[in-house]
């Protein structure tokens, strides 16, 4: 079975990204939100150090039993959490069958917006300037009653991954699994943009029914020390990017328009499974 030396190789020491000059995201991450993205950078890190003479597939991963019981913790404890929870149904609603129109949707964006301490005064103008920010629509610009203005332009992909480093960057994982993941991200641009546009969409439970799965994977794991079922980098790649952006969702608009992409991102790959 596939052992981390050390998953403190997972992270890197903090530093600050100049790139762009995009302000620092403030995310909202629990201690056990870091131990997951730790152990799993570690796991994106073992793949490709692996020996050649390994008979893993380049595409596996393989747990010790004591990893996989860890990592079912903090899984369940992440797909419990009102975060996910609410933020999957958002993201998949938005993106999906309801659309940004949908009350119920606006109003789960402007209640955790509260919550992280953001005032619901113009709330209306935030979440037209969100929704044109994010590019699923194209709210007329100009002015609306008051005086205020929706300027806020489609973000283009390009300066979305700049985002997606920055964010990433802020989570001190190693420059190496952010190097892996913006690879991912870059992967999934077309797809990403048919969805954006509407050619494409998101299902109801989409994002519990992968994690679910892999917390299953894991769960076999960590009963037995023979189990051939193994987690793939790719999907490794995907519930590092759900949990680190869902931590930046309902924060800032760009914060919140960089969340969500990612979070698409991270789906995408899953969509028809």
């Amino acid at each position: 079975m596939g052992r981390t030396c050390s998953r403190k190789r997972g992270l890197r020491r903090s530093r600050v990204s100049k790139s762009l000059g995009i302000y620092n995201p403030q995310t909202f991450l629990s201690g056990d939100d870091k131990e997951l993205l730790l152990i799993l950078g570690g796991l994106l890190l073992e793949t490709h150090d692996r020996a050649p003479q390994s008979n893993l597939n380049v595409s596996d991963i393989a747990l010790s039993q004591r990893e996989a019981l860890r990592l079912l913790d903090l899984l369940e404890q992440f797909l419990n959490s009102k975060k996910f929870v609410e933020g999957s149904y958002f993201i998949e609603g938005l993106l999906g069958d309801l659309g940004p129109y949908d009350p119920n949707i606006r109003e789960i964006y402007l209640s955790w917006r509260k919550r992280h301490g953001r005032s619901r005064a113009m709330s209306t103008v935030h979440w037209r300037r969100y929704i044109n920010r994010l590019g699923i629509v194209k709210e007329p610009s100009g002015y609306l009653a008051g005086g205020f203005v929706i300027d806020a332009e489609k973000m283009p992909l390009s300066y979305f991954v700049q985002m997606e480093r920055k964010l990433l960057n802020s989570t001190n994982l190693n420059p190496r699994v952010v190097d892996l993941l913006l690879n991912f991200v870059r992967d999934q641009e077309y797809h990403l943009e048919e969805i954006r546009i509407g050619r494409d969409n998101l299902r109801f439970g989409l994002f519990k029914s992968f994690l679910v799965k892999i917390a299953s994977i894991v769960k076999s794991n960590s009963y037995s020390v023979n189990n051939n079922q193994c987690i793939t980098k790719s999907q490794l790649s995907s519930v590092m990017l759900i949990v680190a952006d869902f931590g930046a969702l309902f924060t800032t608009r760009d914060w919140d328009v960089c969340g969500t992409l990612s979070a698409v991102a991270a789906a995408i790959p899953h969509i028809r499974d």
